[in-house]
């Protein structure tokens, strides 16, 4: 599929960053991002497997509904405007209370969704639950809109990211109660950090069924051709430093532009890597104010900014960008949901190393997802049954081996049947980035928060604003929203230092 095709499809944000890793193309343009938050309109696919009382915060939701619609920025409409004219997909069952789970997520694709296909395979035949199993296409604002109108499913697949915006008005339910009781669902199970992001207000809303440190993916030609030593394996390797990145990136860009070293996506939560990295935070450890005029944060943006336009070892829009499946592109960034379309697609072959260690450590983003049980389901037993399945050792095996994403349970994530898949990638760099995680400025304004970003920080990618006049503006627009958040970082006993502590190597 081509790019202006991916722009008009309606498709969500994790989606299209898994679609632009798959292709190469991790230089997006603002507006195909913008694309990939707008959701809802791609024709869903499903995969219904014959396996074996409550009632919502609706108006609640229907509330943040609203605010969620109203948030969505013009490109995303226009995106998804095109789309608007063709017939609206059927909508997924509901919730139906006779022992059918219904199992809904928001448009992984053909090749993702085949590990939850798997998984509702072998879940079927040892328990006998029936489950109907809907990628849906739609986005999470399409899923409070079915909250909000009592025909929601029973288990939902969430960006971890997203849990705090809609958990807030209680559509989910509480797992705690479920959780005290789970054999197979114990905390100390899980990456600490990992499961400490679906506690929201004291209570666990979500379980982790993956998490995707981001690492460099590199194209081992290329290297072996211009004599450069590839990147690192080894978290915080002193060798393999924003100098290395840069010298690497140089020598690999060819002269007339047919390869770049690298290319960095525009989305500007792939930058955080580096602004900590050189000691920078977008907000305070509080969560309640921002602080995107930190040197550290300036300084790093310039960094990447002259990667593009200082340097020209990263394609600017002007330029033409192969891409990294057929050679155009030596190393680019992003998490293990580019696996799939590199597996698929890639006719180079490749590898990963870890991110570049600044002056303040190595660290990377390492976003999650989860499953969360919609308040209003009538199936809440048999849902939880299956979450325990897909977070356990059983699903989690199928999940990491599929390639979309490292296991979330440490057990599974160290074992020696997911580092050793026998397919020449360094999966131990996967298996240990949670150890070098910084923590996302996450709250319940986390969308509309990342849609003003993006907007503002459009014109600096273009080099139509300098660095320090864009983060002068983020302070102004960031903060306003900021102060309405509801649902900030737990500060009490389920609290953990990872993120703005130094890592250790």
């Amino acid at each position: 599929m081509d790019q202006a095709s991916r722009e008009r499809r309606g498709i969500t944000r994790r989606r299209c960053l898994r679609l632009v890793g798959a292709g190469g193309i991790a230089a997006a343009s603002v507006a195909l991002l913008a694309a990939c938050g707008a959701g809802g309109a791609a024709a869903p696919s499903s995969a219904s497997v014959t396996a074996a009382g409550a009632t919502s915060g609706a108006a609640a939701v229907a509330a943040s509904a609203r605010a969620s619609s109203s948030a969505a920025t013009g490109a995303s409409a226009a995106a998804s405007g095109s789309a608007s004219a063709k017939a609206s997909p059927a909508p997924p069952p509901k919730s139906s209370g006779k022992g059918t789970v219904v199992f809904e997520s928001p448009a992984l694709g053909v090749d993702e969704k085949k590990p939850f296909e798997q998984i509702v395979a072998n879940f079927n035949k040892q328990t006998g639950i029936t489950v109907e199993y809907v990628d849906t296409g739609l986005s999470f604002e399409k899923f409070a809109v079915q909250f909000a109108g009592g025909s929601g499913g029973d288990l939902y697949e969430y960006e971890t990211k997203q849990v705090p915006h809609y958990a807030v008005d209680g559509v989910f339910a509480n797992l705690d109660p479920y959780i005290a009781k789970s054999t197979i669902v114990k905390p100390e199970e899980y990456y600490a950090v990992t499961w400490s992001k679906g506690k929201i207000q004291g209570h666990q809303y979500a379980v982790p069924w993956d998490t995707t440190p981001v690492v460099v993916y590199y194209n081992k030609d290329l290297f072996q051709q211009a004599g450069v030593q590839p990147p690192s394996s080894t978290w915080g390797d002193d060798t393999w430093d924003w100098n290395a990145f840069l010298n690497a990136a140089q020598k690999l860009t060819k002269p007339d532009k047919s390869v770049f070293g690298c290319t960095i996506s525009e989305w500007w939560v792939y930058s955080l890597p580096w602004i900590w990295s050189n000691g920078g935070h977008v907000v305070n450890e509080q969560l309640t104010k921002v602080q995107f005029t930190q040197q550290q944060v300036i300084d790093a943006w310039q960094y990447l900014v002259d990667l593009r336009w200082k340097y020209n070892v990263w394609a600017q829009p002007s330029q033409k960008d192969k891409g990294f499946n057929t050679g155009g592109n030596a190393m680019f960034l992003s998490g293990p949901y580019s696996i799939p379309g590199l597996r698929a697609g890639a006719k180079v072959p490749w590898n990963v190393g870890v991110v570049p260690k600044g002056r303040a450590g190595v660290w990377t983003r390492d976003p999650s997802d989860s499953l969360t049980i919609w308040d209003g389901s009538k199936n809440k037993d048999e849902a939880f049954k299956l979450m325990e399945y897909i977070t356990g050792p059983e699903g989690q095996l199928i999940i990491g081996k599929s390639g979309r994403g490292v296991p979330s349970r440490k057990s599974v994530a160290t074992s020696k049947d997911f580092l050793e898949q026998g397919d020449a990638v360094d999966w131990k760099v996967f298996a240990e980035g949670p150890d070098h995680e910084g923590l996302q400025a996450v709250t319940d304004v986390w969308p509309q928060m990342d849609t003003q970003i993006g907007k503002t920080i459009d014109a600096m990618w273009k080099n139509k604003e300098n660095v320090q006049s864009t983060t002068a503006k983020l302070n102004e627009v960031i903060q306003p929203l900021l102060d309405q958040a509801k649902v900030r970082r737990d500060l009490s006993g389920s609290y953990l230092d990872q993120g703005w502590k130094p890592p250790t190597y």
